[in-house]
């Protein structure tokens, strides 16, 4: 999963750095794609939103059954399932959220949600880039009529 959302990443890069792009002799058309570009963004943003309350959810779920695990409470069935062999070892109560924390599967799925995380705060800085942009091109107009004697 991480290899995906690095690659999601990156290409979330890629295309911001081309969608906001401005170019001199067309700001009045840069403006009026920053509509359209704010309701692509926040469509990104809303999936990948979605997509982290997925993973937070499947966290929630492996870390029941890691407690179950640890704790000796998994049955058979479910071990076989998940192609686990059984904890071979009697661990405290107290010890098995140490246990859970330390599993490799929960480090995997804490660095995907993390990752994930990363995504929505890029998407939600680029929103507020495209708000950021309308404002560059306002004062880029105004500047041009000032220079022209129009301002």
């Amino acid at each position: 999963m991480t290899k995906v959302q690095e690659d999601k990443i990156e290409e979330y890069q890629k295309m911001v750095q081309k969608d906001f792009k401005l170019s001199e002799e067309k700001l009045d058309f840069d403006s009026l794609a920053s509509v359209s570009l704010h309701g692509k963004y926040i469509g990104f943003l809303m999936q990948e939103k979605k997509n982290l309350a997925d993973l937070v959810r499947k966290k929630k779920c492996l870390e029941s059954l890691k407690y179950d695990y640890y704790s000796g409470r998994l049955e058979a069935k479910t071990l076989k399932e998940l192609g686990w062999d059984p904890f071979p070892n009697k661990i405290l109560k107290s010890e098995i959220y140490t246990y859970v924390n330390k599993d490799k599967d929960m480090i995997d799925m804490n660095h995907t949600i993390q990752l994930q995380e990363a995504i929505v705060d890029y998407l939600e800085l680029s929103v507020k880039g495209i708000s950021n942009r309308q404002w560059s091109i306002k004062s880029a107009v105004e500047y041009r009529k000032f220079l022209h004697g129009n301002g």
